[in-house]
């Protein structure tokens, strides 16, 4: 508990605990039941100060979630708060790790991410920017070695007509947070991306709805942050939520559809967030 975790465990109870409700964590899974998603994304942030019973304790909520072939997760910069952290994401393997229907899409089975999943139509591409930082910083890296894989998996995913969807915890450009939460290596992702291409990309880590774009071979490219599934805090624009997409193909291109779902404290339920049928992405 010295250092970094300290400070985490500081930061937790004088703040924290009592923006990030329990309650409200049990009606977004309640909600999300309700609509029944076909695949559920979870980008990052399953816990505090990456203790060990955090992570077993994370691993039964992933549980609760859903099933491994029908939940997605990635590390967050908290998931990897200081050196050896991601020990702890073995209790989590099952929902992190590609499945059987990515052979042949990633060009080294071995490495775990970028990590690939086929699902009825989709490339889900799970990538990691979960390092540990020095104190007062959450940072995020994806690093070359990965950078090269993922360059490769998209291209195998588009030869393959898949609709390719990106996680990533932190934002992939500059602007949208401080320097030292961002990704540091945003300007060598963007390259990727617009020259390899991708469908959307979803991301964790700004506690807020966050909607923009990058630049890709065919068109701009869809960016979306999620908020938190738990912050039931003062400001409307970090209340807890989560999103729905409908993808669907339409003709040469995919047709990408987004609803927010939010919290809603004078209900006490989560609501819907703009037109019913959804935004168009893409």
């Amino acid at each position: 508990m010295l250092g970094k975790r300290g400070l985490g465990w500081l930061g937790w109870h004088v703040r924290r605990r009592r923006r990030y409700r329990p309650a409200v964590l049990e009606r977004l899974l309640e909600d999300l039941a309700s609509h029944a998603p076909d695949q559920i994304a979870v980008t990052g942030d399953l816990t505090q100060i990456a203790l060990e019973e955090e992570f077993l304790e994370a691993a039964t909520w992933l549980a609760r979630v859903g099933p491994p072939e029908r939940v997605n997760a990635i590390p967050g910069n908290h998931d990897a708060y200081v050196v050896q952290s991601d020990r702890g994401w073995e209790h989590w393997a099952d929902y992190l790790d590609s499945d059987p229907g990515a052979v042949g899409f990633r060009p080294i089975e071995k490495e775990r991410f970028p990590s690939v999943r086929i699902r009825a139509g989709l490339g889900l591409v799970g990538v990691s920017t979960a390092r540990p930082t020095a104190p007062l910083e959450a940072t995020g890296t994806v690093g070359g070695a990965q950078l090269a894989r993922l360059c490769e998996t998209l291209d195998r995913l588009r030869a393959a007509n898949l609709c390719r969807v990106v996680l990533i915890h932190h934002p992939p450009m500059a602007g949208v947070t401080h320097e030292r939460r961002s990704l540091t290596d945003h300007r060598a992702l963007g390259e990727v991306l617009k020259r390899h291409g991708a469908d959307l990309v979803l991301h964790g880590h700004l506690h807020r709805t966050h909607v923009a774009r990058l630049p890709g071979p065919d068109g701009d490219i869809p960016v979306v942050g999620v908020p938190s599934a738990s912050h039931a805090g003062p400001s409307p624009k970090r209340r807890a939520g989560y999103h729905l997409y409908d993808i669907e193909k339409d003709g040469a291109r995919w047709a990408i559809r987004h609803r927010a779902r939010v919290w809603d404290p004078e209900t006490g339920s989560f609501v819907a967030k703009g037109p019913a049928e959804g935004a168009l992405l893409a």
